[in-house]
């Protein structure tokens, strides 16, 4: 990501991470089976970019993005994806509340890398 702008980073990570976070788990229909919402989040967090250059998890696809993003405050982020991480890592175990949880913390992400694409539209009007 070296090159590129502050608003072209953002973008990027709003694209990548944030549209495909919850990509499948957001077409589960409340009181679908729970094997059904699990499956759908071992697509999102565990095969969020799939490409020639591979198979991404969400926590491996943000270890990329996130440093160009440091001045835009993703601190939120950072706490979200490591949420998210310990509970990729344990989707086979988690109940019900918690995958519906852990669904809700893949929107929370998806929302706040809005908010901090938002951030770079309006520094590029200030000049930083």
């Amino acid at each position: 990501m070296r090159g590129m702008s502050l608003l072209e980073a953002a973008s990027r990570a709003r694209h990548d991470l944030g549209k495909y976070i919850s990509f499948q788990a957001r077409w589960v229909e409340p009181g679908a089976p729970v094997d059904t919402l699990r499956e759908a989040l071992r697509d999102d967090l565990l095969r969020t970019r799939k490409g020639p250059d591979g198979v991404f998890t969400a926590a491996a696809l943000w270890r990329t993005l996130r440093e160009p993003l440091l001045p835009l405050g993703i601190d939120r982020v950072d706490a979200l994806m490591e949420l998210l991480t310990l509970r990729a890592a344990t989707l086979d175990t988690l109940d019900e509340a918690a995958l519906l949880d852990t669904a809700r913390l893949a929107r929370d992400v998806a929302v706040e890398l809005r908010a901090v694409h938002a951030r770079a539209l309006s520094s590029k009007g200030t000049g930083a």
